[in-house]
């Protein structure tokens, strides 16, 4: 049986507080026979190898609306509680995760194929290069902090956020579409162990709604 995909939401550890939340469609699974991924738009990637995993069990808070699997794993720099939330029956996605064949390696030798996922690991959970990712955000919270000042030394202007905020949506959309469309900086952004398909299903959501909210603030300048 082949591998397959499934996109859901996802729940990254305990506690209101403690933990990081997201919703359909933000989370995507990826099951093969040798890698169980969970990939969590901004939160990060979850890459395990059948060693890793202790069991993959039911997972239920509210019927239909709150059902999913919980991965019970060993790696240690991952949060303790990753759930994964599916309209899917838990059951059937465990059995179907059974099927082809990655939780009946559970005990078995480590593979190269285990070999690449526990780089994944080592390479941390953001698929975004570092330097890239804290460069991104500082940039983007200058922009709206521009806006944000400008605002509060201007009593007669009632505009909370402008020219600042729309450069920052601006390079969002540019460099969201550049992520889709070229080859050379994925390759710039994105980690060695990293492919574009770990991202692709948050691009197509960014694209999107940075593009959307970029038009509606440039219209207002």
């Amino acid at each position: 049986m082949k591998g397959f995909q499934l996109i859901g939401g996802a729940r990254i550890g305990t506690g209101y507080f403690k933990s990081a939340k997201a919703t359909f469609p933000f989370a995507k699974l990826k099951v093969e026979r040798t890698k169980l991924e969970l990939s969590v738009f901004i939160i990060g990637n979850y890459s395990f190898a059948p060693q890793d995993i202790i069991s993959i069990e039911p997972y239920r808070v509210i019927p239909i609306l709150g059902t999913g699997i919980k991965i019970n794993h060993r790696v240690k720099d991952y949060k303790k509680d990753i759930i994964f939330w599916t309209f899917s029956n838990p059951e059937m996605l465990i059995a179907k995760i059974k099927n082809i064949g990655f939780l009946g390696k559970i005990d078995s030798t480590i593979s190269k194929e285990d070999q690449l996922v526990f780089a994944k690991q080592d390479r941390g959970l953001n698929p975004i290069k570092k330097p890239f990712f804290v460069g991104a955000v500082i940039l983007w919270n200058l922009l709206f902090i521009t806006d944000i000042l400008k605002h509060f030394n201007d009593p007669d202007n009632t505009e909370m956020l402008g020219l600042g905020a729309t450069i920052a949506l601006g390079l969002l959309f540019l460099g969201s579409l550049l992520t889709y469309f070229s080859k050379s900086f994925q390759k710039l952004i994105l980690k060695e162990e990293r492919d574009f398909n770990d991202i692709r299903v948050y691009m197509n959501l960014l694209i999107l709604v940075s593009g959307g909210m970029f038009m509606f603030f440039l219209f207002l300048l």
